[in-house]
Formats: structure tokens, C-alpha cells, sequence
């Protein structure tokens, strides 16, 4: 929650693989005193509990990004599923 979008500039150390990582991922959320980020498609924790996260990071950097922008539509759904408002 805030009024930006955010990344971060990371390098860091896959917790399973050993696997060096170094993205410029955007940052999804917050989750157990580390952030989840978007790496190659697929959602990623970053932080330094090994319990908790996928990624050690070894440097990051955090970059604010554009304002958001909320849009809200009042749409009638009766007789509609939540299949046909994704669709």
C-alpha cells in the first residue's frame, strides 16, 4: 500500500539453488520483514530469512517509481460470474 510503484535493484542469492540473481524486479508487497518482488515471471521473496524467502539479497536498492492511479467502475453483476469480469 502507498501512493507509488516501486522496484528494487537487487542482487542476491538463490536460497535453494545457489543461483546468483541481478534484476531490476518490481516489488509486489511486503511479506515476513522482507518484500516480494517479480523475478523472470514468477513471484519471489527477498529477505534474509532463509525460512521465509527465496532470496538472500546480497545488494539492493530500492527506486521509486510512477504515482498509482486507482480506477474504480461500478459494473452490475447479477446473473455474471467472476469468470466473465476477468474475461
Amino acid at each position: 500500500m502507498g501512493t507509488n510503484f516501486y522496484s528494487l535493484e537487487l542482487k542476491a542469492i538463490d536460497n535453494l539453488t545457489l543461483e546468483h540473481i541481478d534484476c531490476l524486479c518490481p516489488i509486489l508487497g511486503a511479506w515476513q520483514g522482507g518484500l516480494i518482488v517479480e523475478h523472470d515471471g514468477k513471484s519471489r521473496a527477498v529477505g534474509a530469512s532463509e525460512i521465509n524467502h527465496n532470496l538472500f539479497p546480497t545488494e539492493a536498492v530500492l527506486i521509486k517509481g510512477n504515482p498509482l492511479k486507482v480506477i474504480t467502475k461500478r459494473i452490475k453483476m447479477n446473473g455474471r460470474s467472476l469468470r466473465w469480469l476477468i474475461e
